[in-house]
């Protein structure tokens, strides 16, 4: 926030000078260092826009591909988001035109977040792997972290959690020699969610609240939305909504009223009214996704959402909503239901499958998919989860 004021002078400087390079860097410089992806902010986008109109097509492609690069981040939950992706893409053709070799990691950092879908999973480990090798050929160590942190997110998206656990501790490693506290707090939140779905409740709240502290020191608007997301993850691995708190609640409400990410928060919302008794609630909220969650943007946020809506299926005993579910999640059975930078999970995607089939008294190809889901869940070591599906499996 500091930066805020001396940014906004420069700006005024380019701006009256008519520098380009000038008004470019410090909109780069207004985004932050790190990715953040909260909502979309009209300010940053809006002097992005006008740094680009400003480079013209003339300008140095390295630049142009920057702001591009930039912009496909900020616009991630905006609409039509085939935008962000398209912006992207031209930012990495670009970038690879520029011969300055650090400008096809800035690319290919943006490219991985507007594939940020279920569908695109093995591309983004792909980009990943780019942008890291891309990082180092430029000696450029904050690109090289953040490349790894997009590694550390799709290993466990991918369920590959003893790759996950491997590549948390290198760049954990690589954190603390680098020194920068706008990546050195997700050491800590990994480090929760570990801690979480192995079932140790006590350390995951305590590294939780150490991680958001580390976050918010670090001035990462992502440190509120993770800690709750790990107050709501500890709800899912409990199957009891007790322990949340007033503030999450509210926060959950604010959320729903934000026109970027509002959809995503109701699927849990629905799962809580659920859970608390009020079925017509609930079924007002599933209502709102769709009757194939058509309405719930396919992106980071699609899996638990459809996930979550499950969960409130099962509770009320909605078949409409499990015969959906059962549709649009087989094709990603064998892998944890996810979202968020490795932050949260609701384990095998396969539990939903065996939910959504008992609803609906396909009992032999519930039992399969629960069985499915113990196996995956016990290998991945969230013990929560595969007792969930063992239990379900029981209760058959």
């Amino acid at each position: 926030e500091a930066a805020h004021g001396p940014l906004a002078e420069a700006t005024e400087i380019a701006r009256r000078t008519g520098d380009a390079s000038l008004l470019t860097r410090a909109a780069l410089l207004r985004c932050g260092i790190g990715v953040e992806i909260v909502e979309v902010d009209p300010e940053r986008v809006a002097l992005l826009e006008e740094a680009r109109e400003a480079l013209g097509e003339d300008g140095a492609d390295a630049a142009i591909s920057a702001v591009e690069a930039r912009l496909a981040v900020e616009l991630y939950y905006a609409r039509p988001r085939e935008r962000s992706e398209r912006l992207s893409l031209a930012a990495v053709e670009r970038a690879r035109a520029a011969g300055d070799p650090r400008a096809p990691a800035v690319a290919l950092n943006a490219r991985h977040v507007a594939l940020w879908r279920p569908d695109r999973l093995r591309e983004r480990l792909a980009v990943a792997e780019e942008m890291i090798a891309a990082a180092r050929a430029a000696r450029d160590p904050a690109l090289h972290l953040q490349g790894r942190n997009w590694r550390v997110a799709d290993l466990f998206e991918a369920g590959e959690v003893d790759r996950w656990r491997e590549e948390v501790a290198r760049y954990g490693e690589l954190a603390r020699s680098l020194r920068m506290p706008v990546f050195g707090w997700y050491s800590t939140v990994w480090a929760a969610v570990d801690a979480l779905y192995m079932g140790d409740l006590d350390a995951g709240r305590a590294l939780r609240d150490r991680a958001v502290a580390e976050g918010r020191a670090a001035g990462d608007r992502n440190a509120r939305v993770f800690e709750q997301m790990l107050v709501f993850a500890e709800c899912e691995v409990l199957d009891d909504f007790s322990p949340m708190a007033p503030e999450t609640i509210d926060y959950a409400m604010q959320r729903l009223a934000s026109d970027a990410v509002s959809l995503a928060y109701v699927s849990g919302f629905a799962w809580y009214l659920a859970w608390a008794g009020e079925p017509r609630a609930a079924r007002e909220q599933l209502a709102r996704l769709g009757p194939r969650f058509e309405r719930l943007p396919f992106d980071a946020n699609w899996m638990t959402g459809v996930g979550e809506s499950m969960e409130a299926a099962r509770l009320i005993g909605d078949g409409d909503v499990a015969a959906a579910v059962l549709d649009v999640l087989a094709p990603y059975a064998g892998r944890p239901l996810t979202a968020g930078r490795a932050c949260n999970t609701m384990g095998a995607v396969d539990r939903q499958l065996g939910n959504a089939a008992a609803v609906l008294g396909r009992w032999d190809e519930a039992a399969a998919h629960y069985e499915a889901a113990v196996r995956i869940d016990s290998a991945a070591g969230w013990v929560p989860f595969a007792d969930r599906a063992r239990a379900a499996l029981a209760a058959l």
